[in-house]
């Protein structure tokens, strides 16, 4: 009976103890170190399954979790605790391991160096909480978006072209289907000839470049042409510019061709479209169209 007793208080001292216990280990591959003790975060005992674990070299090498608020671990020689176990290859009998240790994934304020088979009590407490670094905000690639007045009219027609897109934008790249390119945020084109033609719009931001492709956005038709009152000829486009300054259709621009404009410019108007003589694009028929006309000579 006497002897039975002996070994309970034996069990009983080992379970009390809070000092650093090692036993002796004779093997190659490290027997693992254990630690219990209180836990804190921020001076408040961590909760009931709060996870703490144990870092070797950047490497998890021992993970508990919590059974009672503030504890971890147990005090009797055979319970539960927070094993570390390195491995062979870091733990070479002679080299320093230093364990690192984090409660519910914040780093704690202690350190420990690897003993084998050392079962040692360690209070740990997590006193500062990072500050989380702002996740960066990247921009979305833009949304490409565009708008032309007018859309449809008789050769040659002045289109007025508008970037949509939201803000942010830094360059642009128009290409308005017929050869011709502009770099202008809000350009005007003039479509010279008839046809139908594909717009193109590419827009740049810090983020990346988006495009837009319209199909046959702009149409350009060609209005009928009529011979001028006592003339023989139809009106002529000599340099093919979309302009008909040759109005008596000599192939010759000569004074005769201002004064049928000065005559006629009423007449135009009632019976042919009045783009291909609207020579300085004001939008109207005017002296000013004489002067222009004035200066092809």
């Amino acid at each position: 009976m006497l002897r039975e007793k002996r070994v309970i208080l034996a069990i009983l001292f080992l379970c009390s103890l809070g000092s650093v216990f090692i036993v002796p280990v004779y093997a190659d591959t490290p027997v693992p170190c254990e630690y219990y003790g209180e836990v804190t975060i921020l001076g408040i005992p961590a909760p009931t399954g709060s996870t703490l674990a144990a870092y070797l070299n950047g490497q998890e090498r021992g993970r508990i979790t919590t059974h009672a608020p503030g504890q971890y671990g147990s005090t009797c020689i055979f319970g539960k605790r927070l094993k570390v176990q390195p491995t062979e290859e870091e733990y070479t009998g002679d080299a320093i391991l230093l364990i690192e240790f984090y409660v519910n994934g914040l780093k704690a304020d202690q350190t420990s160096v690897f003993h084998p088979g050392a079962i040692q009590s360690l209070d740990l407490t997590v006193s500062r909480v990072p500050t989380p670094e702002p996740t960066p905000f990247e921009e979305p690639e833009p949304v490409v978006a565009l708008n032309a007045t007018p859309r449809c009219g008789y050769a040659p027609l002045l289109v007025a072209f508008a970037d949509l897109t939201s803000p942010g934008a830094e360059s642009w790249l128009w290409d308005f289907g017929d050869g011709y390119l502009s770099h202008e945020q809000h350009p005007s084109h003039l479509y010279r000839h008839t046809g139908n033609y594909t717009v193109n719009l590419t827009v740049c931001t810090v983020s990346g470049c988006s495009g837009l492709q319209v199909p046959d956005y702009i149409q350009v038709i060609k209005g009928t042409m009529y011979v001028f009152p006592g003339q023989t000829n139809l009106p002529k486009d000599p340099d093919n510019d979309g302009f008909y300054e040759d109005l008596n259709g000599d192939g010759v621009i000569r004074m005769d061709d201002l004064f049928l404009f000065f005559s006629y410019r009423e007449w135009i108007g009632e019976n042919m479209a009045e783009n291909p003589f609207d020579y300085n694009l004001n939008g109207r028929l005017d002296l000013n169209d004489i002067f222009s006309l004035f200066i092809e000579l």
